[in-house]
């Protein structure tokens, strides 16, 4: 530098002073590698604004800044354009790629930081947009990873599940750490199945936990994450899957199928046959516990039903048909013990039931299961007597 400094007088004392003391041709160069190397972003500005650098020295700048982990020389070099992160420059691309495996290697956050924000910037970002996540997810490093992610916005379950999917080959405490950031992303249940699925191949115990307690459904696609388990051979990862799954009733028996017909000696077998049973039995005995205690039913959005239990074992139904304005009666006994059940059907129609509130209190019904009062039926709530149908 020759003459006086430039500029000085915005800088704080002691790098005024600092100014002052670079003199002879060239000196400005080492004393921009010494702001960069200790981390001196004012100092690396000032030389920055006084003085041209060629593209080479910018790079070699940068690269300085990440040896010697210094993040806020590294922005300001950047803020300088240290070098295009884009294709506008042969080699640049290059340089881009070796500054972000440099600093993967130091593990510095705010150099990360620093090429990241550099990055996100350019059109077109140098390694892509989403690289710098998916590079800190390779490497398991959990501060590089909890940066981006905080970053992202509720709705990038994208991020979110290529870190769970990084993660998840690595140590149980990686997939704690990728899962522990589960509550923020809405929508994350398809990216828990399909690491699920992919952790069942593995038939690591402790992870399928992991992923079971956020909420990772292994009922999801038919039971991928189940048929993993048993076309890998892992009993206890099976075990804990279909001790987890409420469906196994309805995909069971095609689990079993496929198992045997692409290993017919698998050892899996038979506890998974006993699953299915266990499974279908408790099915058939919830749903007819269902419709024993189900009074009120849907059978149409103009039609519902009411069923009464008789302490007998019998059952008295009652049929509403606001579209024929036709009220149905089914009694039905109890069969006796090898004999058949006896059961009498009446119909009659709206028009011959006397009391009008048993009609009101049908169509209100009616609504209330989600069914529709057709516009020619009796209306809720008339306090006058419901008219006849004209007849012809």
């Amino acid at each position: 530098m020759f003459g006086k400094p430039k500029h000085i007088d915005s800088l704080p004392q002691e790098d005024q002073s600092w100014a002052q003391s670079i003199g002879g041709f060239g000196a400005w160069k080492k004393a921009l590698e010494e702001a960069v190397a200790q981390n001196k972003p004012r100092r690396v500005r000032y030389l920055m604004n006084t003085h041209k650098t060629d593209r080479e020295m910018r790079f070699a700048l940068c690269a300085l800044a990440v040896e010697m982990n210094a993040g806020a020389a590294l922005a300001a070099v950047l803020e300088k354009r240290g070098f295009d992160f884009d294709d506008s420059a042969p080699g640049d691309i290059l340089h881009a790629r070796q500054l972000f495996a440099s600093a993967l290697v130091k593990k510095d956050i705010s150099v990360w930081q620093a090429l990241s924000a550099r990055n996100a910037q350019e059109k077109n970002s140098s390694i892509g947009a989403d690289a710098p996540l998916r590079l800190v997810a390779g490497a398991h490093w959990h501060e590089g990873v909890g940066w981006h992610l905080q970053q992202v916005a509720a709705k990038d379950v994208k991020s979110f599940a290529v870190v769970l999917a990084h993660f998840s080959r690595g140590t149980p405490d990686d997939l704690a750490f990728a899962l522990s950031w589960t509550g923020k992303f809405v929508g994350h249940g398809e990216a828990l199945d399909l690491v699920l699925a992919s952790v069942a191949e593995t038939g690591d115990v402790d992870k399928l936990r992991l992923l079971l307690g956020k909420g990772a459904n292994p009922d999801a696609d038919g039971g991928a994450a189940i048929y993993q388990t048993l076309a890998f051979g892992h009993a206890d990862a099976f075990a804990l899957l279909a001790g987890h799954s409420k469906d196994m009733a309805s995909f069971g028996a095609d689990l079993h199928t496929r198992l045997h017909q692409q290993n017919p000696q698998s050892p899996l077998l038979s506890p998974l046959q006993e699953r299915v049973t266990a499974a279908q039995t408790q099915a058939a005995a919830a749903e007819a516990h269902s419709r024993a205690n189900q009074r009120y039913q849907l059978i149409a959005p103009d039609v519902f039903s009411e069923t009464l239990h008789l302490p007998a074992g019998g059952t008295l139904t009652h049929v509403f048909n606001f579209t024929l304005r036709q009220q149905t009666t089914i009694a039905e006994r109890a069969a006796p013990e090898g004999g058949m059940p006896a059961m009498a059907v009446s119909v009659r129609d709206f028009g011959d039931i006397a009391d009008v509130s048993v009609l009101e209190e049908a169509a209100g019904r009616l609504v209330q299961l989600g069914g529709q009062v057709p516009e020619a039926a009796p209306r809720v709530h008339k306090t006058a007597s419901l008219p006849k149908p004209p007849r012809g």
